[in-house]
């Protein structure tokens, strides 16, 4: 008995116990009558993400991958992933549909795999930890033009430098689906923070920007902070692991005294130190959320507000003089929900300074304050200042050189509190 005589019953129950990797990349297109009966498979007829990451797929599993993608129509998400792809597997993937796309476009064979992915019902693509380059970045621009229904694209660890942000550009300049673009962890620089800021001012639909671990320095700050002015969709940005410093600071924070729909910004690990907090401190303050009339709007909208709620400014050689301008400006901000302070320089004379706002604010209900050197005092002055606070849900206080004893006095006056406290 083999494929061409088996009951088509009894393909379904082998169907029934392979996962999806094996029925699209083992058994499809084995002959023709197996393909027949596949389409007609409920789960083959109902898959909508298909999860290929970490597989080391490379280059000949790419060709398995294509022979899916021609004939599959209900795929929204695909995860490719930290597979080894280079510019022979987008050619095996583009190989099978080229007789029907190269009339229409006359491009090479990466070109003709992204057109091939995109002209699917895709809108979740992750690429992220492959060896694209600028090259498919050029090509993959050029199909982001046309595409409808992409909205979600992971390009993180891509080897992207300023020229491949320049192809992006081009590509996004005529988008109006994408609301979400993950460009970490590749080689660009302010140069190419450049060509995609100015894009920025003029997208209407972005909404989450991931830029962290690049080459950004105060320049590429200032590019950011310009298109932040105009940008009337971003929510999330973050721009972690760079080299923005103080002076980028600068320049950032003016735009934040303006802008009204930032609700994540993530600006851990950038050298901004205590002046960079200065220049954040009075953002906070002068934030148009800190409006009487927009704090009652906010507090009527409840969670589904607009506004800067989480901050993360966490590695930043931030003293207890940084985190006075903070505290200060965290008085008069009613805003913000979660902050991350890790990895500073901050001691119980700041640990103090906190414990001031947190005896009177009734918004932020996780701090992180992990690695730095609160030591037993400090500690204390959290703790004692949480008696009438009623919000605070999260509190992380590891690796700050607290005494055992501490520790557990402190745990013993917390444990009427609905509070998680990390103390290792």
């Amino acid at each position: 008995m083999s494929f061409t005589t088996i009951p088509v019953e009894l393909v379904h129950r082998i169907l029934d116990n392979l996962d999806e990797l094996t029925i699209h990349l083992s058994l499809y297109n084995t002959c023709s009558r197996l393909n027949l009966i596949i389409n007609a498979y409920h789960q083959y007829k109902i898959l909508t993400i298909l999860h290929l990451g970490s597989n080391e797929i490379s280059n000949q599993g790419a060709l398995y991958v294509a022979d899916v993608l021609k004939y599959n129509t209900t795929l929204t998400t695909l995860w490719l992933g930290s597979n080894y792809i280079q510019g022979k597997g987008a050619q095996y993937l583009a190989d099978g549909l080229k007789h029907n796309l190269v009339r229409l476009f006359n491009f090479s064979f990466i070109t003709l795999f992204i057109f091939t992915i995109l002209k699917q019902a895709l809108t979740t693509l992750s690429l992220s930890r492959n060896l694209i380059g600028d090259d498919g970045i050029q090509y993959l621009a050029c199909a982001l033009k046309y595409n409808i229904t992409l909205t979600s694209l992971d390009l993180e660890a891509n080897q992207i430098t300023d020229e491949g942000m320049k192809h992006l550009s081009h590509g996004l300049e005529k988008n109006e689906i994408l609301i979400k673009l993950d460009l970490s962890n590749n080689k660009f620089s302010d140069q190419g923070i450049q060509y995609i800021a100015d894009v920025l001012e003029k997208n209407k639909k972005l909404t989450t920007l991931y830029l962290c671990y690049n080459q950004i320095s105060s320049q590429g700050a200032q590019f950011l902070a310009k298109a932040l002015q105009n940008i009337t969709t971003l929510i999330i940005l973050n721009i972690a692991y760079n080299e923005i410093e103080h002076e980028g600071m600068k320049y950032f924070t003016n735009a934040l005294k303006t802008n009204s729909t930032l609700i994540n910004l993530n600006l851990a690990w950038n050298k901004i130190s205590d002046q960079g907090v200065y220049y954040l401190a009075n953002a906070l303050e002068n934030h148009p959320e800190n409006h009487s009339l927009f704090t009652h709007f906010v507090q009527y909208r409840n969670q589904s507000n607009q506004c800067l709620t989480t901050l993360n400014i966490a590695g930043n050689n931030i003293s207890d003089k940084g985190l006075l301008y903070l505290t200060n400006a965290l008085e008069k901000n009613k805003i913000i929900t979660t902050l991350y302070l890790s990895n500073n320089k901050i001691s119980y004379e700041g640990a103090h300074f906190l414990a001031n706002v947190l005896a009177n604010n009734n918004t932020l209900n996780k701090l992180y304050l992990r690695s730095n050197k609160i030591e037993d005092n400090g500690a204390q002055y959290i703790i004692n200042s949480l008696e009438n606070n009623t919000t605070l849900e999260t509190l992380d206080l590891g690796s700050n050189g607290i005494s055992k004893e501490v520790k557990h006095y402190l745990t013993s006056i917390l444990k009427n509190k609905i509070l998680q406290v990390y103390w290792w």
